[in-house]
């Protein structure tokens, strides 16, 4: 593995050349595995190879992270084991450790090999002592510097992967609204392919599309009108803000082609461009003219009614009768006749049934319809005909049946509650459909167009939705689904101030009250999390210690990186007791 001071080899080379020069004595640079990284004269030849086991001051050095000197080296004690020590030509050594963030990451070492070299680094010891503490500080600022540009070079490359990906213009800027980094959407919008850092400078001009804010923006002499929003990531000077964006007019044409939806099909009330809302969709065209049952599943409020008058709209069926039975609402005491109607000699009054003939009916809730009547409608489903008109004769039948429940029918079966049989007949084309919480995405597309809608219906202005306002809707769970945000956007246009913007003030008591509970709960659980960590962190450091190699191996046995350690020691003001 590449250490820090390899990564600036090519550098410290030409260091130790002019430093040997300048000084008149050999120079090693040593990283902090031994390895030496650049040497002058006779050393040049070296450079790269593995020392550990040849020379103990440096284990020493490494070891006290302290300047070291040896003026004798065959007759210091600390050379005595030398493997080299016999053929040593070495007359004076001086060893300088480089440290960077309290971590050791190498060492720059002048060597004496003549009397002469000696007898001038002993008469001025102390400026060159001195010397070599300001070089090993100039080394640890030059790996700093490779550390930070290898990080910003990172960075970059980084902001491409993430933001070529994605469907929106990015720039990056920095503290003075200056762009370090744009990519390709953002370069063709502002006709920008140079490496110049252009200023930007940005307006909010008070509307809202969607969630988003819309701003007036100059760059290059050129004003555009985009739409987007800017986030602090304070990486450093360099890069402050992300502002991800798009032009204006295609975001103003999105929204329209999702409120204008039902020119091109019978979509008009099925809003979301989720996964599955897009499935559905495609789904219904494809079975809207067959005579198959559908059965459609799904939570209270979440849509069954609107899919089924989709299917009808698009069907062949669409000018014939839709009827809607709840089976839920009805009285159980009138429901037969309800359904199948009632004759008498003299007349027969038609049944919702027969209402539906040629058209769809929707039994909506089919689950809370008695077991009785599951049998009859079994019949008229099998045997496309009703029996109850006034000459006792059958009524053939061509109805789309299409039921709807928020329940498990397979349990219902298994409880006794609903024929097994009926369950097979109604359920040959099943659609689900899933909770809000399940397609969060589709929550700003179905809340903006209730918005507009209800603007349009109370002759009220609507600017948009702040972000404050999103967070609190995107982060409500919505137990009655689309039939309660549609309520509730009801009520907030209803109470929307002159200026058009719904805002935290306005979002109903219950949904700030869910929201500010839910975050408490996931704050303590972080709390507890964090407690874990902590400990656990303690648990190790008092195994291993405290010291630089306990450390270490405190960081090899929790799995995680010695920065990391360190940053978390920091984090949770871990003391040695």
């Amino acid at each position: 593995m590449s250490t820090l001071l390899k990564k600036v080899q090519k550098k410290l080379t030409r260091y130790a050349n002019v430093l040997s020069e300048a000084l008149e004595v050999n120079v090693k640079i040593l990283d902090c595995k031994f390895n030496i990284i650049a040497g002058s004269k006779a050393y040049k030849v070296s450079i790269d190879q593995n020392v550990e086991d040849e020379n103990n001051i440096y284990r020493k050095v490494i070891a006290s992270k302290q300047l070291e000197i040896v003026n004798e080296p065959k007759k210091d004690d600390i050379c005595i084991n030398c493997p080299k020590h016999d053929a040593c030509v070495n007359k004076f050594e001086v060893c300088s450790p480089i440290i960077l963030n309290d971590e050791i990451i190498g060492m720059i070492v002048l060597i004496c090999v003549s009397e002469k070299q000696e007898e001038k680094m002993l008469a001025n010891l102390k400026s060159y002592t001195s010397l070599l503490k300001y070089v090993s500080d100039n080394i640890k600022e030059m790996v700093s510097e490779s550390m930070e540009q290898e990080k910003n070079t990172e960075l970059v490359s980084l902001f491409s992967i993430i933001t070529e990906e994605i469907d929106k213009a990015v720039v990056i800027l920095d503290k003075n609204f200056c762009i370090s980094y744009s990519n390709k959407k953002a370069n063709d919008i502002f006709e920008i392919y140079d490496t110049c850092s252009y200023k930007m400078n940005i307006d909010h001009t008070g509307n809202y599309l969607m969630e988003f804010k819309e701003y007036s923006v100059i760059v290059n002499g050129k004003k555009y009108l985009l739409v987007g929003n800017i986030s602090d990531i304070d990486f450093e000077e360099k890069y402050k803000y992300m502002f991800m964006f798009n032009d204006s007019s295609v975001i103003k044409n999105n929204i329209n082609r999702i409120m204008d939806i039902n020119k091109d099909v019978a979509f008009d009330s099925i809003l979301g461009t989720s996964k599955e809302i897009i499935t559905i969709k495609k789904n219904i065209l494809n079975i809207a003219d067959s005579t198959s049952s559908v059965l459609i599943s799904g939570e209270v409020g979440s849509g069954k009614e609107t899919l089924a008058r989709a299917i009808h709209k698009e069907s062949y069926r669409r000018n014939k009768p839709f009827i809607i039975v709840d089976c839920k609402e009805l009285n159980v005491e009138f429901l037969e006749e309800e359904l199948f109607g009632k004759s008498n000699e003299v007349e027969h009054e038609k049944g919702k049934l027969e209402l539906a003939n040629g058209g769809t009916i929707f039994f909506n809730k089919i689950d809370e319809m008695p077991l009785h009547l599951q049998e009859k409608l079994l019949r008229v489903i099998e045997d496309k005909e009703i029996a109850a008109n006034v000459e006792n004769s059958a009524i053939q039948t061509d109805i789309r049946f299409i039921f709807g429940t928020n329940n498990n029918i397979e349990h219902l079966i298994k409880s006794g509650s609903f024929i097994e049989e009926l369950y097979y007949t109604i359920n040959v084309i099943p659609i689900r459909i899933n909770s809000l919480r399940e397609r969060a995405e589709d929550i700003k597309v179905i809340t903006y167009s209730f918005a507009m809608r209800f603007s349009k219906l109370f002759s009220k202005k609507f600017i948009g939705i702040d972000q404050e306002a999103w967070e609190y809707l995107l982060k409500y769970d919505w137990p009655g689904n689309v039939a309660e945000l549609k309520n509730n956007v009801e009520f907030m246009i209803n109470i929307m101030n002159s200026d058009g913007i719904i805002n935290k003030e306005i979002i109903p008591k219950k949904i700030i009250e869910e929201v500010e509970k839910n975050k408490n709960k996931n704050y303590a659980h972080t709390l507890n999390l964090k407690q874990i960590e902590k400990q656990t962190i303690k648990n190790a450091l008092s195994i291993y210690g405290f010291s630089t190699e306990g450390k270490k191996m405190a960081a090899t046995k929790l799995g995680i990186g010695i920065a990391t350690l360190y940053r978390k020691i920091d984090e949770y003001k871990i003391m040695k007791i």
